[in-house]
């Protein structure tokens, strides 16, 4: 007579799977989590260092390209706006919820990323250098993509003057 039994898998051997699959999903979900948080972190970090770069590179040619400074107005004074005469238009830059706004003839242009935020602008006027005046400039960018290490932050500071 022919044996009837046929081949089957056994309790024992459906819990082993399931507990190695278990274990797997675990080490793959911690992997994923982990890329995630390196990649908001890294997109934070960029933010920063790109809307701060590009700040400071605007500011310091639009400073070389004005033919005068009206605010702040006088030497050692600082103030939150500044005031360019560039060409036949007057520049203004200040900070307005956040963001760093130039307004001149033609309108008002956010000159940052909506995912960053600008925090205390000061403007000092520093005195003529060569019969013409100088400009330091302080600003924070914070970075607004949340991460759940800490918040990025970076002053920026220079120095510029009209050519």
């Amino acid at each position: 007579m022919k044996n009837s039994f046929k081949k089957a898998t056994t309790i024992v051997e459906l819990t082993l799977y399931m507990g190695l699959l278990s274990i797997f999903l675990v080490i793959l979900f911690n992997l994923f989590s982990q890329i995630i948080s390196t990649q908001t972190r890294s997109v934070a970090v960029s933010l920063v260092q790109t809307n701060g770069n590009f700040l400071i590179s605007k500011l310091t040619h639009d400073i070389n390209q004005a033919n005068a400074i009206t605010a702040p107005a006088s030497i050692g004074s600082s103030a939150v706006s500044m005031t360019l005469s560039i060409g036949t238009t007057n520049a203004i830059y200040t900070v307005t919820n956040g963001r760093l706004v130039m307004t001149d003839s033609s309108g008002s242009y956010n000159l940052n990323d909506v995912d960053t935020t600008i925090t205390n602008f000061v403007v000092t006027k520093l005195g003529n250098f060569g019969g013409k005046a100088g400009l330091k400039l302080s600003f924070t960018v914070t970075s607004n993509v949340v991460d759940n290490s800490n918040i990025k932050t970076k002053t920026y500071q220079t120095f510029a003057a009209l050519r």
